[in-house]
Order: structure tokens, then sequence, then C-alpha cells
């Protein structure tokens, strides 16, 4: 992992995010994979400007294979008000760059833009959707509870997305993508949890 301290935040850079590029590559052209890297920084950016409005600074950056994370300095935490504002900034921002995208006849990369809007308001507890799903859950639970439904929420959202892909597997004979995305946030909540 390269790790650059900057600011008074770590920067890391994993070495499986490159490989995932080279990966992607293989597969897509390298237009497509910009827009989708374009995309996805600033959908990031949002955060970190929200972040940043409230006066947050974040203790580190790590960019890895399963995105972008940030990790709160815990000595300056985001009340649960603002982490709701926090997490929809990103998507928020990813609906600006639709609407840019679209003024500006750039139809694949305001796809790319809706595609990262819609995933990551998604409500499980990794995406900014259950972020900010968790938060307005822990506004008026006890933590516990509000955690313990966030769970059930993340495990019914990711059964109907396995059922939708089987689904689409079994109709159209040959599309894998969406029970592929399935298995990539399973695996993901798996290693985020154990991190």
């Amino acid at each position: 992992m390269l790790t650059v301290k900057k600011g008074g935040v770590c920067w890391r850079l994993s070495p499986l995010f490159p490989a995932m590029l080279v990966m992607l590559l293989c597969f897509e052209p390298l237009a497509f994979i910009g827009r989708c890297v374009a995309a996805a920084f600033w959908h990031e950016s949002g955060h970190l400007l929200c972040m940043l409005l409230f006066h947050k600074t974040p203790r580190s950056i790590t960019i890895g294979m399963f995105g972008m994370r940030m990790e709160q300095d815990r000595r300056q935490l985001l009340s649960y008000r603002q982490n709701i504002v926090v997490s929809l900034a990103g998507p928020m921002l990813n609906g600006i760059g639709v609407l840019a995208a679209n003024s500006c006849g750039a139809t694949e990369l305001a796809v790319v833009h809706t595609a990262l809007m819609g995933f990551n308001l998604l409500p499980l507890s990794m995406l900014d959707g259950g972020q900010a799903l968790y938060s307005v859950l822990a506004l008026h639970n006890p933590t516990e509870k509000a955690e313990k439904m966030m769970r059930r929420i993340s495990v019914f959202c990711l059964v109907f997305i396995y059922f939708c892909g089987f689904a689409v597997l079994f109709v159209s004979g040959y599309n894998p993508t969406l029970l592929m995305t399935a298995i990539y946030l399973t695996a993901w909540m798996f290693f985020s949890r154990n991190d």
C-alpha cells in the first residue's frame, strides 16, 4: 500500500486499484474507463467538499479495489445530521453531473453518472444510501437497534439483488452482470466489516 501524508490526511493507494484498472482495460475501451473514474472522483469530491464545509478533515483517504473510502478523524466526528448530508453529497454531485452531461450531449457520461448515483443510493450499510439511512435510524433509535435494523435492511437488499441477478441471468441466458454486482457487494460488505 502506497501511503503519503499531506495536510494532516493520510492518503493511501492500494495496489489492487491499478490492478483493477488494468483488468478492466481488457474488457472496456479506455475512454469508457476514464469516464467511470472521472465520475467516481467527482462523486467522492462531493463527500470531501461537504466534510470540509462542516470544518471536518478526514483522517485518511484510501483508494482501493472497492472504491474510495474516507475515514473520519475520531477527534472531529460528524453528527448524524451532518453524516446524512455528507453521505448524500456524492450522489447529489452525480445528479448535477447527469444534468451537465445531458446539456452537453455527453450521453454516455450521463449514463455513468446515473448508474453511480443509483448504485450508491442503495440502502446497503457500506454505500452512501445505507450510511444516510443508518444516520436517520440512529437519530430516532438507540445505536444498537439502528445497527441491527441496518444489517437487516442490507441483507434484504442483497438478497433482492441476488434474486434479480439470477432472474436476469435465467431470462437472458448470458448476462451475469447483476449477479456479479451482488457478489461484489457481498465481498465489499464482508471486507468492510473486517477492516
